[in-house]
Order: C-alpha cells, then structure tokens, then sequence
C-alpha cells in the first residue's frame, strides 16, 4: 500500500487468518484508512487475497475506489487506475459469479439424486441413553454451562452408526428438552 502522507510505501501482509474465516481484517482496516487518505494504491498478488468471494472482492474494491484509493493485482496484471483495468476486473467478477452458480446448481442436483436414492444426508443423530441423559442434568445442576460441557469435550454421546461424539450445544439442549 502506498502511504500518501508520507509520501513513500508501506507494506501489510495478511497473516494469521484461515481462508473460511469471514472476518478480513487486513481488507477492511485498509478501506478504513484509505478513508482517512492514509492508502493511495494496494498492490495484491491476486484479488483472492481481498475476500472469499468475487462479490465481496468487488464490494472491496469499490469501498477502496470510493475512499479514493487504487488496486493493482501483479498475478492478472489488473490495475484499478486504468479503464481497462477496471473492465477486466468486473469481467473477472462475472465470470466468477458464473462458475459459483454452476457449482451451486451441481451441488443441488446432486443431493436432490442423492436423496432420490434414499441416501440420507447429514450427520448422523446423537442418541442420548438415560444414563447419559441424567449424566448430563447432573453436569447442569452441579452449575456447568452447555457451552462449559461442549468445550471441555469430556461428555460424549454415540451417534446412530455408534461413533463416539462431543455433542453440541445445541444437540444437548433437544435432549435436555426431550426434543
């Protein structure tokens, strides 16, 4: 990124933050200070690295181009500054928003025969026996939280194919409601 008060370039790197993570806080700090005039161009490698997907990529972008600063991607050689730049990055965007669309029919498709075939989707149901059941409202009456149980990952219950399984908060509170 390019300091425009001081006149020089800064560098920021993205780090520490998993891919499914929704939160970006490396994009988002960067419209916040191209709104103050503190960021006049972010260079990225690739676009990927401005959100998970092309319209939260575009949606950045346009907060960044709206707070007056540029984005250059050095992979695809898309430079915001330019006209064709910008042209090139909302075709990029649409093609994205294709092959996305594509993919979630496929994955409709595919359930919906999955399920025409008596498939059954999902994780497999917790069956509660009665003495985990009363295992389970002594941990509550003794003041543990559901949350408390689930984190500690000491309660298990089997699921309906016999898997041992930390049970979630949610799946707890059913059982403890004879849900």
């Amino acid at each position: 990124a390019e300091a425009r008060a001081e006149g020089g370039a800064e560098g920021r790197a993205a780090t520490g933050v998993a891919g499914a993570s929704k939160k970006r806080p490396v994009p988002e700090q960067l419209v916040r200070d191209a709104t103050r005039g503190e960021v006049g161009v972010v260079v990225v490698f690739e676009l990927e690295r401005l959100g998970r997907s092309m319209p939260r990529i575009v949606n950045t972008i346009h907060e960044l181009g709206e707070a007056g600063a540029d984005v250059v991607d050095v992979r695809r050689g898309i430079d915001t500054r330019t006209g064709m730049g910008k042209a090139m990055l909302y075709v990029a965007g649409v093609f994205a928003e294709i092959e996305r669309e594509a993919i979630r029919e496929r994955v409709k498709s595919g359930l919906a025969a999955a399920r025409k075939k008596g498939k059954k989707l999902g994780r497999p149901r917790l069956v509660f026996t009665d003495e985990e059941l009363e295992e389970l409202r002594e941990l509550v009456a003794g003041g543990a939280s559901l949350r408390a149980i689930h984190r500690a990952g000491d309660f298990k219950v089997f699921d309906t194919q016999g898997k041992p399984r930390v049970p979630s908060v949610a799946a707890m509170s059913r059982a403890l409601r004879g849900v």
